[in-house]
C-alpha cells in the first residue's frame, strides 16, 4: 500500500461509523421497497454475521419478473445508471480450469441471474427511489 492510499484509508476510518450506518440504510431501503416486486429478490444477510453492506445484490427470476438480468442491466444503462453483474465464477475462468474444484453447483446460475445495485454511501434518497422505480416500472412493460 502506498503512503497516499494509507492516508486515504486513515481518513476514511474517521467516517467509518457514518459510512456503515448509511450503507445499512441503503440496504434496508432496497429490502423494504423491493420485497413486493415479483421475481426480484434482494440477497439477505448471513445469519450470525454483521454485513458492511458493501454490495446489494438482487436475483432476477425471469419467469416471475418477465425480464432477465441482462435486459434489466440494459434498462438501467439506458437511464445512465451503472449496475453490473456479479463476478463470473473463478472455477470457470480459463486460467483456473485446471485448478482444484469443489462441488460448486449454483455459481453459474447465480451469475446468470444476479446483479449488483448501486450502493455507494454517497447515493441520495432520490437516486435510490429512482433505481427502485426503474425495477418496478420495467417489470410492468
Amino acid at each position: 500500500m502506498s503512503n497516499l492510499h494509507a492516508a486515504i484509508g486513515l481518513a476514511q476510518i474517521y467516517y467509518l461509523t457514518d459510512i456503515l450506518k448509511k450503507r445499512k440504510k441503503i440496504y434496508k431501503f432496497y429490502e423494504k421497497n423491493l420485497k413486493s416486486v415479483p421475481g426480484i429478490r434482494l440477497l439477505g444477510q448471513t445469519v450470525g454475521s454483521i454485513s458492511n453492506n458493501w454490495l446489494n445484490v438482487i436475483q432476477v427470476d425471469k419467469k416471475k419478473y418477465g425480464k432477465n438480468k441482462n435486459q434489466l442491466i440494459n434498462q438501467f444503462l439506458s437511464h445512465s445508471i451503472q449496475v453490473r453483474s456479479v463476478w463470473y465464477p473463478n472455477h470457470l475462468q480459463k486460467p483456473f480450469l485446471n485448478n482444484q474444484r469443489f462441488k460448486i453447483y449454483n455459481s453459474l446460475k447465480l451469475f446468470n441471474n444476479s446483479l449488483c445495485l448501486p450502493s455507494s454511501h454517497s447515493i441520495t434518497m432520490n437516486q435510490l427511489k429512482f433505481i427502485v422505480s426503474i425495477i418496478k416500472d420495467y417489470a410492468n412493460k
